[in-house]
C-alpha cells in the first residue's frame, strides 16, 4: 500500500512543479488549410529545472472554432508524453501533457490544436492559452 501511495504523491509532485512557473506555454502562428486551424503551442524560458507535465486551457470563440483533435509535438513526442483533451465548456479547451515516465521537455512544440472553423469568419481565432 506504501508503493502505491509515493507513486501517486511523485506523480502530483511532477504536475505541480511544472504549472509553478518553470517556463512560458504560449500559442504559435495558427496555420490555416480549408476549413482546418491548427494551432502549434510552444514552452518556452527556463526548463533546465526539468518539466514533466502541463496543463493549460485554450479559450476559443465557439461560435467560430471547434476543437478536433490534439496531437503531441516534438518536443512531447521526445519526451515520451501523451497530450489529453477535454472540452470544459463551449470556448474553454483544456489540454494535458503528462507520461507515465520521469522524462523532462526541452524547449519547443508541446502540441498541436486542430480547430475546426465554423461559419465564414476566418478572423475569430483563439485568443488566448492561459496556463493552469
Amino acid at each position: 500500500m506504501k508503493k502505491c501511495l509515493v507513486v501517486v504523491a511523485s506523480g502530483v509532485l511532477l504536475f505541480v512543479s511544472a504549472s509553478s512557473g518553470a517556463g512560458t506555454v504560449r500559442i504559435g502562428q495558427p496555420v490555416v488549410q480549408g476549413d482546418q486551424v491548427t494551432i502549434p503551442v510552444l514552452l518556452e524560458g527556463d526548463v533546465a529545472g526539468g518539466v514533466a507535465a502541463l496543463s493549460f486551457q485554450l479559450n476559443y470563440d465557439p461560435s467560430a472554432l471547434e476543437p478536433r483533435q490534439a496531437s503531441p509535438g516534438a518536443a512531447a513526442q521526445s519526451a515520451g508524453k501523451d497530450v489529453m483533451t477535454n472540452v470544459k465548456e463551449p470556448g474553454t479547451y483544456m489540454v494535458v501533457m503528462a507520461g507515465l515516465n520521469n522524462g523532462t521537455l526541452a524547449s519547443g512544440e508541446v502540441t498541436n490544436i486542430v480547430l475546426e472553423r465554423r461559419g465564414d469568419d476566418v478572423r475569430r481565432l483563439p485568443r488566448e492559452a492561459a496556463r493552469r
